[in-house]
């Protein structure tokens, strides 16, 4: 069984319901958010965004608690059965600009390495079929100059 990406957005599914929207089960689900550095979030609050905390970073639903005990932020959500796409963020405490940072609970990946694969495929009018032309594979560290 394959699952599509659904693009940020979350889906109800219960395999062994005909509507799961009606018959679908709850469960309470526990996030944590372990910091690596947790002086570093001092004057920050963590979220829990994406389509399960219905995108809205000021909700207070989906405000993670400090738990100075063991130095990590915790919230428990009941959420109804289904696959859910979301993400931890940070925001600074009276922030009136209400800027959200990922880089703070997720990292910067921008000098990260990645593969890109290119097909190129022609099909003329009579064709049953697309044909390949041409195809070429690249990295991001050792890009073709023009």
């Amino acid at each position: 069984m394959s699952y599509v990406d659904l693009n940020g957005v979350y889906e109800i599914r219960a395999l062994d319901v005909s509507n799961p929207w009606w018959q679908g089960d709850y469960a309470n689900v526990h996030f944590t958010f372990i910091p690596e550095n947790p002086t570093d979030f001092a004057n920050k609050n963590v979220f829990l965004i994406g389509e399960l905390a219905t995108g809205n970073c000021d909700n207070a639903m989906c405000q993670l608690d400090y738990n100075a005990d063991k130095k990590i932020f915790e919230e428990t959500l009941l959420l109804k059965q289904g696959y859910y796409y979301y993400t931890y963020v940070a925001k600074t405490l009276n922030d009136k600009k209400n800027i959200i940072e990922t880089a703070d609970t997720e990292g910067n990946f921008s000098e990260t390495e990645n593969s890109y694969t290119i097909l190129v495929y022609y099909r003329s009018l009579s064709d049953r079929a697309d044909q390949l032309v041409s195809a070429i594979t690249i990295d991001s560290y050792n890009m073709p100059k023009h």
